[in-house]
């Protein structure tokens, strides 16, 4: 019986191949990253501070939620966007300045919602020109506070993230 080389050493390859998946997945296992009840402390953080150089840990939240808005597309045509979002700030008493001046900060995001089409909205830019823009004019709302109160801190927050954005 004649042996075919090429069936050899495709043969020789499967085994090989099927060493190294194994002895990595091996590998992964050991190390724990397949590993559900590992505990967090277990992995170094990479970012423990914001992109403004905060850390996380003197950041405070304060939401909006479930805001309902008008939008247009393209053609003109109306369309509902239910959005909420979560403020990251400075502010230990952030949660308060927000509840108390709802009115406002809803005004914004009825304001820069307003300015897109729904097209832009979906995609990833437009996302984040919105956050930008709403970071922006959130901040202005709480700088007027900050002149009649000096207790508030101006310009104190840092991050607005996007906890509900849909569009029907």
């Amino acid at each position: 019986m004649k042996q075919n080389p090429l069936l050899v050493v495709m043969l020789f390859l499967v085994v090989i191949l099927t060493s190294l998946v194994g002895a990595g997945g091996y590998m992964v296992y050991q190390k724990g990253l397949m590993n559900p009840n590992m505990q967090t402390s277990e992995v170094p953080t990479e970012q423990t501070v914001d992109k403004y150089g905060v850390p996380y840990s003197e950041l405070y939240n304060a939401s909006v939620d479930d805001i309902v808005l008008n939008i247009t597309n393209a053609r003109g045509r109306l369309k509902l966007m239910k959005i909420s979002c979560t403020m990251k700030s400075v502010d230990e008493n952030i949660e308060e300045i927000i509840k108390n001046n709802k009115d406002e900060i809803i005004d914004v995001m009825i304001s820069q919602v307003g300015q897109r089409t729904s097209e832009e909205l979906l995609t990833i830019g437009g996302k984040e020109l919105l956050r930008e823009e709403l970071l922006i004019e959130f901040n202005d709302v709480i700088n007027a506070l900050a002149q009649a109160n000096e207790d508030i801190q101006s310009n104190n927050i840092k991050e607005v993230l996007f906890t509900t954005f849909v569009m029907k």
